[in-house]
């Protein structure tokens, strides 16, 4: 699943061409913000189309952990997630361990990727 535009090259390479390399599907989340609260379409999303990547910045990461009712949502699906424009706040981490759905990957251990 992507939230990145596509036309900026972390959208087009952890997006586009990975989901390619991996003959996935790619589901585009056009307003990832969408929602009352905010970004509880994307959270849908994710749970409906059981996505097993997905690929945001970080504002949008910690936005999805700091979301009021993200107990309620079954992010199990996710097996890996990549983060890149910006490091991830230092807080994020404490946060996302306070959570009970993390993303995990498939040894449950929590991955995020982060690069400039």
């Amino acid at each position: 699943m992507g939230t990145t535009t596509v036309t900026c090259c972390y959208g087009i390479t952890l997006t586009m061409i990975a989901s390619a390399h991996l003959a996935g599907r790619l589901v585009c989340i056009p307003e990832p913000r969408a929602g009352n609260p905010p970004l509880s379409d994307l959270l849908e999303e994710i749970q409906k189309q059981k996505g097993t990547i997905l690929h945001c910045v970080p504002a949008l990461y910690a936005g999805i952990v700091n979301h009021p009712n993200m107990n309620q949502y079954d992010l199990s699906s996710l097996k890996a997630c990549g983060s890149g424009a910006a490091p991830l706040v230092p807080n994020f981490w404490n946060k996302a361990e306070e959570t009970e759905a993390v993303f995990r990957t498939i040894d449950g251990r929590r991955y995020f990727l982060s690069f400039r």
